[in-house]
């Protein structure tokens, strides 16, 4: 999985999920491995991974690792790696 490498050195809150819908820019909604969705941004360095999806092309599942962080600020997507298997819930 691509990993960001400025990750602070204590210990992140982060779950897995996969990448659901395309929003804008580089925000993306993410269903969590618990069912839950939320909106998340990516990083500028992992945004090569997410290119065929956001054009709209049939893409592979799309694997991520996401921060989760107090509101006001947006939960972030550290993490992110192409699957050849379909994803179960589209």
């Amino acid at each position: 999985m691509a990993e960001t490498k400025k990750l602070s050195k204590k210990a992140l809150n982060t779950v897995d999920g996969e990448i659901v819908q395309f929003l804008r820019r580089n925000l993306f909604k993410v269903r969590l491995s618990d069912g839950q969705d939320l909106v998340a941004v990516m990083l500028s360095n992992l945004l090569h991974i997410a290119v065929n999806f956001k054009h709209g092309f049939r893409t592979p599942f799309i694997a991520v690792r996401v921060e989760l962080r107090k509101r006001p600020r947006t939960h972030r997507i550290v993490g992110a790696r192409e699957s050849g298997l379909s994803a179960g819930g589209r």
